[in-house]
């Protein structure tokens, strides 16, 4: 079945530090209460992607839903968070977890999947500025997390909005992602155009030194 090509191509988009504050009240008034120096303790995600895909030489419509939860193994690195950038050294994890995946022909369910998912996220430092936005929220250029997506490389997270609080002495940032792209491919003289949406929750917890 053409839907099982590429069903697990963009199965999972996890670890994606991805979303958009509505509060534009940003306070640089206020002591920040983020800076200082601390160490990766946590990191937990869910996933939720749907992938459509139409051929030009088939009427049939192809869909592929998948889904992954985990909670990250093997944690290192730090963080030092000064008044205008997040700067994080050493940072890598495992990802250790399945991705169930249903497959639909013409909205028919027609296929099931259950793939193991195991993947050391290499090691990285990177840094990305940032604003408060009001008393709980954080605007971020880009960069401070790696975005891995199962069956593909790991890219720097692009530009987002995250939630934080504290619990005791660990900073703990929590964010939604959504993702919407349309790609066309054309293998052999036959064309594929596969439509994605890409879901995904995250927690980080940072522990103050």
């Amino acid at each position: 079945m053409k839907a099982f090509k590429s069903a697990l191509l963009l199965a999972a988009c996890a670890s994606t530090l991805v979303s958009c504050s509505n509060n534009d009240d940003v306070n640089n008034d206020v002591k920040n209460p983020l800076e200082g120096s601390y160490t990766f303790v946590g990191m937990k995600a869910n996933t939720h992607v749907e992938v459509e895909q139409r051929y030009s030489n088939d009427t049939d419509v192809y869909k592929t839903v998948t889904t992954s939860n985990y909670d990250a193994e093997d944690l290192a690195g730090t963080v030092v968070i000064d008044p205008a950038r997040f700067n994080s050294s050493k940072f890598k994890y495992t990802i250790n977890t399945n991705v169930l995946g249903i497959i639909y022909t013409n909205g028919e369910e027609s296929g099931y999947s259950n793939q193991p998912w195991n993947y050391p996220v290499p090691e990285s430092s990177g840094s990305s500025t940032y604003k408060l936005v009001g008393t709980d929220s954080i605007s971020f250029t880009g960069g401070f997390v790696i975005s891995p997506v199962f069956g593909a490389d790991p890219a720097p997270s692009p530009a987002y909005g995250a939630k934080y609080k504290w619990e005791g002495d660990t900073l703990v940032i929590a964010s939604d992602f959504r993702q919407l792209d349309t790609t066309t491919l054309t293998d052999q003289g036959e064309t594929m155009t596969m439509y994605s949406d890409k879901r995904a929750s995250q927690i980080m917890r940072l522990k103050k030194n």
